[in-house]
């Protein structure tokens, strides 16, 4: 009897023991759990700070802090937000997370507001130089005295010349109308480079001595607006080597909007733009400057734009004074 009550004893400590055991082990799990959760977002908030304070604009994806399994969001999700990084395609990019009413709205906390735009959409009329110059001994003699005005006006670039086509590729074009194949020429060839925007030329261009420098005062204080085509001249236009103000002191140009008169022989034309003359006359069938005039586009050329007669079909702009004049 004796053992039978001590093996009863035995076997009661047991289950007794036995029933508390499971909770003691699974506290002991949840405590090294939230320590090892601890450790790694610590370490994590230590990353993410140190890769804010170097401006860096992405993150390992691995670091990526998604939504908990509640459908919540996460820990990690908080820092990324406080550090302002929004997740994008599986990255993590640097953006504006706050909006600020003295107007810099693209202000980070602590940074410089983002107020530039990519190198690739600046336009630098003074890039890409082209001259349109005729065939033959007529083309040689275009292209010297063009050549005289380039450099008088002190372009620094390198430009382009570009002949007229042959006869035998003309198909009984006029003269006009050669003229402004090698117009569209140029356009395509924006199109095809992607150029912000290029500058065009004829070989009987009369430049005004600082040309390069009056439209450099443009471009430095980036004035120029969004555009289609920029005139540096236009029909009729008189030539005048005095291009100041009434002391004879040098008059700043500015751009104003609007096509004072016809003729294409000195303007800037916009990656946009190009793509406007280039499908306003394919097929060839107008003057480069009749190319302009919205009311003789066909209705696929900007179907929503107002071309009705007296209308601008484009953003056309001109310059004051004048500083291109035509031979």
């Amino acid at each position: 009897m004796r053992h039978y009550f001590v093996l009863f004893l035995v076997l009661g400590f047991g289950i007794f023991v036995g029933s508390f055991l499971p909770q003691i082990v699974s506290a002991t799990q949840l405590r090294a759990r939230l320590s090892r959760l601890d450790h790694d977002e610590h370490h994590e908030q230590k990353f993410l700070i140190a890769k804010t304070s170097q401006s860096t604009s992405t993150l390992p994806s691995e670091n990526s802090g998604e939504m908990s399994k509640d459908g919540t969001e996460g820990s990690k999700g908080k820092q990324e937000k406080l550090a302002g990084l929004v997740r994008q395609g599986g990255d993590l990019v640097d953006r504006p997370t706050q909006l600020f009413v003295d107007g810099d709205f693209l202000k980070r906390d602590r940074r410089k507001p983002f107020m530039e735009l990519p190198p690739e959409a600046e336009c630098d009329p003074l890039a890409h130089v082209n001259v349109l110059i005729s065939e033959g001994s007529e083309g040689q003699q275009g292209r010297d005295r063009t050549t005289r005005e380039i450099e008088k006006a002190g372009f620094k670039a390198s430009v382009r010349f570009w002949p007229s086509q042959k006869p035998e590729f003309n198909q009984g074009l006029s003269k006009e109308l050669v003229q402004a194949l090698g117009h569209r020429k140029i356009y395509e060839t924006i199109l095809l480079e992607k150029w912000a925007c290029a500058t065009i030329f004829e070989d009987n261009v009369t430049l005004a001595d600082d040309f390069v420098s009056r439209v450099t005062a443009i471009t430095v204080t980036e004035s120029i607006p969004p555009f289609d085509v920029i005139l540096w001249g236009w029909c009729p236009g008189k030539e005048s080597s005095n291009l100041g103000d009434k002391s004879g002191k040098p008059q700043l140009p500015q751009l104003t909007y609007g096509q004072p008169g016809p003729c294409l022989f000195a303007y800037t034309v916009s990656l946009q733009g190009a793509l406007l003359l280039s499908q306003a006359n394919t097929p060839i069938k107008f003057k480069a400057d009749e190319a302009l005039n919205g009311a003789v586009w066909d209705p696929t050329v900007r179907p929503r734009v107002d071309k009705s007669r007296n209308r601008l079909g484009g953003s056309y702009w001109h310059v004051v004074p004048m500083m291109a004049f035509q031979r």
